[in-house]
């Protein structure tokens, strides 16, 4: 399951289209803050956010499921994916939240994470979607996309499919938003024919995505 949320991760690496920044603090545990409707709620200081996903679902921060024991299983796996996605362990990891749906499927775990970076001074909303979907397209291929308004603003919808790695054929969800100069991309991600199955709850959690 852990190669696979890895490779998953992986399409983050695209998104980082204006990066820059200062060192960040280290990962920080999500801290729950309530339950409603079947959804737990969460509050992520690290990176100045909330959002809720199913209560079911494991919450927590990247480097605990980047952890040095599943490092080293996928470096055994696949030493190159390994090398990629070691980063993302380390402190001030732009993925500040991972959740899980413990129930894999295919040895794969639906899964979401939030992905927050520092933007240099002067870049607008559009500028950041503009440069996230041209690197994408660039890595991946162009991505159906959609702008939307979320309770938090102005956001991108993004979706597609990719194979990546050695994994499984994935659909990824992802939206794009945008708050004083820094990016944030909320990415849901499933196996292809669980994707109708996710579709509600992926929205009631884009919906509950808030800034702190």
């Amino acid at each position: 399951m852990y190669s696979r949320v890895f490779a998953a991760l992986l399409v983050l690496v695209a998104l980082v289209a204006c990066g820059g920044g200062d060192e960040e603090p280290d990962a920080v545990e999500p801290q729950q803050t309530g339950e409603a409707d079947g959804f737990a709620a969460y509050e992520v200081p690290s990176g100045g956010f909330t959002i809720s996903v199913p209560e079911e679902w494991r919450a927590t921060s990247i480097d605990e499921v980047l952890d040095e024991g599943a490092v080293e299983e996928l470096r055994e796996e696949d030493p190159t994916l390994a090398d990629q996605v070691e980063r993302f362990a380390q402190p001030g990891s732009p993925v500040k939240f991972v959740g899980l749906d413990p129930d894999v499927q295919d040895d794969f775990a639906t899964n979401v994470n939030v992905y927050v970076e520092e933007t240099p001074a002067g870049v607008t909303r559009d500028q950041y979607f503009d440069a996230s979907v041209s690197q994408i397209t660039e890595a991946l291929g162009a991505p159906e996309q959609e702008p939307v308004t979320l309770p938090a603003g102005q956001a991108l919808r993004l979706t597609y499919e990719q194979q990546i790695g050695s994994g499984p054929q994935l659909a990824l969800l992802q939206y794009l938003l945008f708050q004083n100069e820094t990016g944030y991309v909320i990415s849901y991600t499933t196996l292809p024919d669980r994707s109708a199955e996710y579709a509600e709850t992926f929205e009631a959690s884009a919906q509950s995505f808030g800034f702190l």
